[in-house]
C-alpha cells in the first residue's frame, strides 16, 4: 500500500510487475473553493464550499477504482462526466488484437462502485449491473453503457446493488459473527424509552436508522435526500 500523494512517483518508477494500492480519504482530495485545506467539521456543514481534486491528482495515476462513497446532493463528486472524457481519450480500436501484450489505450481500465449510487460520486455510473451481467463498458464520448462486448472504447464498470448476494454463505457468516457479541445487549435493552435515553453500546445505537417510527438523528439526512430525488427525478 502507498500514500495517495506517492502515486505519481509509483507510476514513474514503480515495479510494473506488482500491484500497488492506496486508500483515498477526504483530506486527500478535498479543498476549499476559495483556497485552503480540508476541515472535517466545516465540510460536514457546508460541503458546497469544497471542490474535489481527485480527477486531477489521483485519477490520472490509477488503473482500477473501487468506490465506496455514499453521495449526497451538493457534495463534490469524485469524477464527473467531463472528467471521464479527459481520462479516457478517444482511441481507434484495432481490427485484430496484436500478438503479445496489447497497447493499453488509457490508464484507467475499470471502475467498481460498491456504494451503487446511480449518478452519484462517480457521475457517469448511471446504469446498475446485475449478478448475471456484472460488467458493461462506458463510453464517455457517447455517454452510453454497452454490455456484452468488452473490446470497446471506454472503461469497464461494475455497479451491482446486491453484491454481497454473490457470496451468500460468506456474507452471512461474516455479518453474523460481527453481530453475535451484541445480541445479549439487544435482548436486555429497554426499547420503550425515548431514543436519547436508550442505553446501548455506541456501535449499536449509531447503527439504528429508525426508532419509534422516525429517523434517528444520524439518519435524518435521508429525508432531505428523498425530497431532493423527488424534486429531481433524473438523479
Amino acid at each position: 500500500m502507498v500514500d495517495p500523494s506517492d502515486l505519481p512517483h509509483v507510476v514513474r518508477t514503480g515495479d510494473h510487475r506488482r500491484f500497488y494500492g492506496t486508500v483515498v480519504q477526504r483530506k486527500d482530495h478535498l479543498e476549499r473553493r476559495d483556497g485552503g485545506g480540508y476541515d472535517a467539521a466545516e465540510y460536514k456543514k457546508h460541503p458546497e464550499r469544497y471542490r474535489s481534486t481527485f480527477a486531477e491528482k489521483i485519477a490520472p495515476y490509477m488503473s482500477v477504482l473501487v468506490n465506496g462513497i455514499f453521495y449526497l446532493p451538493g457534495e463534490p463528486r469524485l469524477l464527473t462526466v467531463e472528467d471521464a472524457k479527459r481520462l479516457l481519450p478517444r482511441r481507434p480500436i484495432p481490427a485484430a488484437l496484436p500478438v503479445g501484450v496489447p497497447e493499453i489505450p488509457h490508464r484507467l481500465l475499470a471502475v467498481a462502485d460498491v456504494s451503487c449510487d446511480v449518478g452519484g460520486s462517480v457521475q457517469f455510473m448511471t446504469e446498475e449491473t446485475t449478478l448475471d451481467n456484472m460488467f458493461n463498458v462506458y463510453n464517455p464520448h457517447t455517454r452510453q453503457h454497452i454490455a456484452g462486448n468488452y473490446l470497446r472504447d471506454g472503461v469497464l464498470v461494475m455497479m451491482v446493488e446486491n453484491q454481497p448476494a454473490q457470496l451468500p454463505r460468506e456474507s452471512t457468516d461474516y455479518f453474523g459473527n460481527q453481530l453475535y457479541p451484541y445480541v445479549p445487549e439487544l435482548i436486555k435493552a429497554n426499547w420503550n424509552v425515548p431514543f436519547d435515553q436508550l442505553d446501548l453500546n455506541p456501535s449499536l445505537k449509531n447503527a439504528i436508522i429508525t426508532y419509534g417510527g422516525k429517523l434517528t438523528p444520524n439518519y435524518e439526512y435521508i429525508s432531505a435526500l428523498r425530497a431532493e430525488r423527488e424534486r429531481r427525478p433524473d438523479m
